[in-house]
């Protein structure tokens, strides 16, 4: 069994350590790696790309400190080894500016939900792209 990864650029660490906890009592065969903004999120998959070891979802956070979803989903675009992983956007925002610019650039769009049994079922829809 291969076992996948999905990278989760959050800044918050309660929301990552949740979706974490989620998805390794779910799926024993994902892992989880972890960068609280998108500066690190690409630093992690330019190694990726040289370790050819690409994750196979990015579940993104739109409002971060040093660099933001929007920039860190153009920059993760413009990159040919890059440009076809899926990518959802998981945020507390409810805007419908930020709704509609994910969603012109073809990115799931999930506002973060209130309780655990909706974490679960939020986090069961995103592994479906994986």
């Amino acid at each position: 069994m291969d076992q996948k990864i999905i990278l989760c650029i959050d800044d918050d660490a309660d929301d990552r350590t949740l979706l974490i906890d989620i998805i390794a009592n779910n799926e024993k065969s994902i892992k989880v790696a972890e960068a609280e903004n998108g500066s690190i999120g690409l630093q992690y998959l330019n190694k990726a790309k040289d370790n050819d070891l690409l994750p196979c979802l990015i579940i993104l956070d739109i409002n971060m400190p040093v660099m933001d979803g929007r920039k860190t989903l153009e920059l993760i675009r413009r990159d040919p080894k890059l440009q076809d992983i899926p990518v959802v956007v998981y945020t507390s925002s409810q805007s419908p500016n930020d709704h509609k610019f994910f969603k012109s650039h073809g990115v799931e769009f999930i506002t973060k939900p209130l309780t655990l049994s909706s974490w679960k079922k939020a986090v069961d829809e995103m592994l479906y792209l994986c």
